[in-house]
């Protein structure tokens, strides 16, 4: 088996929860594609699983229309997987072609590339390699809570276009008043269409006077006697886009502050129809 030819085709997203479909240059020769691997090439393995949702195709002509043959499709990321499709090519009639879904974290200097090579011969054994989307580990990805007005709720979060997230944990800070009450911060998820999901259970409520940190998550604890330092037990939950995550606290007082918080998501970019 002899490589006819290496091609490589460099595409930058478009920007975050955006898709980018570009038409790169033609094969030169005739044969088969006997390799294909895609990763990052501007960043790196700084870029993290689930950022970029890359499929690698040949286009039949220089301008983009249903895929002739998938040749890769997956993540990219610093540690890239090699396909073996044996795809069969003909010179000038065939395009190396990019889709890329991004996430949240997507910036339009990073660079993904696919390389392929072209051979005489089919080689021994095909492998075609596909990942389903949302499956692997995805990124990390942290959604400030702002600090809300006095007696209120921190707003809502809406999952972003383009992406599914996995619930990881929620952080917020409550300084009640001297006003004699007991509070319940809760957190619940519910779909696009406003129906919940899954909604957090309740411990010993916070009282008048004091400064609680409350976290909210999947793999903690709940406390049954603390004041201070507060964990809720909370649904692993996968959520698409347009799922939302809602702050509820029963009881709150006027004069009530939550500080500013945080929600760590698990974050995968999904391909759009």
């Amino acid at each position: 088996m002899t490589v006819l030819q290496t091609l490589s085709f460099d595409v930058s997203p478009s920007g975050p929860n955006a898709t980018t479909t570009r038409v790169g240059p033609s094969i030169g020769v005739t044969g088969y594609i006997t390799k294909v691997i895609c990763y990052p090439v501007s960043s790196g393995n700084a870029i993290p699983p689930g950022r970029y949702f890359v499929g690698v195709s040949l286009n039949p002509g220089p301008t983009a229309s249903p895929p002739s043959a998938r040749l890769w499709t997956g993540y990219a990321s610093g540690w890239p997987v090699q396909s073996a499709p044996n795809q069969y090519v003909t010179a000038g009639k065939d395009y190396l072609r990019l889709d890329i879904a991004s996430g949240s974290n997507g910036v339009s200097t990073d660079l993904i590339r696919a390389t392929i090579e072209v051979s005489d011969k089919p080689e021994g054994g095909t492998f075609l390699f596909y990942q389903e989307p949302g499956s692997g580990p995805g990124e990390f990805v942290d959604t400030p809570l702002p600090q809300p007005a006095a007696g209120s709720d921190y707003a809502a979060i809406t999952v972003p276009a383009g992406v599914r997230w996995r619930f990881v944990a929620e952080r917020g800070t409550l300084v009640t008043s001297g006003t004699a009450a007991n509070r319940n911060p809760t957190v619940n998820m519910q779909n696009s269409g406003s129906k919940m999901l899954a909604a957090s259970g309740s411990i010993p409520p916070q009282t008048a006077s004091l400064t609680s940190y409350w976290t909210f998550g999947p793999e903690l604890l709940s406390n049954q006697t603390l004041t201070t330092y507060n964990n809720v037990t909370f649904a692993a939950l996968t959520l698409i886009s347009g799922d939302t995550i809602n702050f509820s606290t029963l009881n709150i007082q006027a004069t009530d502050q939550w500080n500013a918080g945080n929600i760590r998501t698990e974050e995968w970019a999904m391909p759009q129809p």
